[in-house]
């Protein structure tokens, strides 16, 4: 019921949950909020395949 109801509030925002995770990551490495791929991808424990697509 948590998941649903953050998947709805991200939703409601126009977000889908990744992209709020790509947000997050780049937010927490704080200013200038960027980062390269291979250090945005590790946190997000996704492939490099992955993070291509998504971004």
């Amino acid at each position: 019921m948590l998941e649903r109801g953050i998947d709805d509030t991200l939703a409601a925002n126009g977000l889908a949950g990744w992209e709020f995770e790509v947000l997050a990551s780049l937010r927490r490495n704080g200013s200038p909020y960027v980062l390269a791929v291979g250090r945005l991808q590790a946190p997000m424990m996704i492939s490099s395949g992955t993070m291509t697509h998504r971004l």
